[in-house]
């Protein structure tokens, strides 16, 4: 009777410590994992807000909640976590280097930008990250 005991105990204890299983987050429409777009168009406060002269926006989409970005001065990795189709838990790596004001104040307000938790729609080819404040839509590049 001990040993059947002992081995209910132990079974019981198993299921106690078997891992969570993984939360699936859902990712908008299709992550459009190793793709490079820029942007045709950043509005904010519903104003036109062209990028810095002899810059472009370039966004590259590693894995899902992963995108690099380009902006004419510093590289920004941008990581997040994907919840309902909006970055979330934003965190960012990035090179250092020094530039001209505009374009830091530009790889600025894109760190400011993806602070916010954009909401990510990808639909047709263009992908379109939307803010309270601010929008950027993307086509291929």
């Amino acid at each position: 009777m001990r040993t059947l005991y002992l081995a209910g105990v132990i079974l019981l204890l198993g299921a106690c410590a078997a891992p969570a299983p993984a939360v699936v987050t859902p990712v908008p429409t299709t992550w459009p994992e190793g793709q490079t777009y820029r942007a045709a168009s950043v509005t904010e406060d519903g104003q036109d807000r062209p990028p810095v002269p002899d810059t472009e926006l370039r966004f590259r989409f590693d894995r899902p909640g992963f995108v690099v970005v380009d902006a004419g001065c510093n590289t920004i990795g941008v990581s997040s976590r994907l919840d309902g189709g909006r970055m979330t838990e934003v965190g960012f790596t990035g090179t250092a280097m020094a530039c001209a004001p505009e374009r830091l104040d530009q790889d600025a307000w894109l760190v400011e930008f993806f602070s916010a938790g954009p909401t990510v729609d990808i639909a047709a080819g263009a992908v379109v990250l939307t803010t309270p404040d601010a929008e950027i839509r993307l086509v291929p590049a």
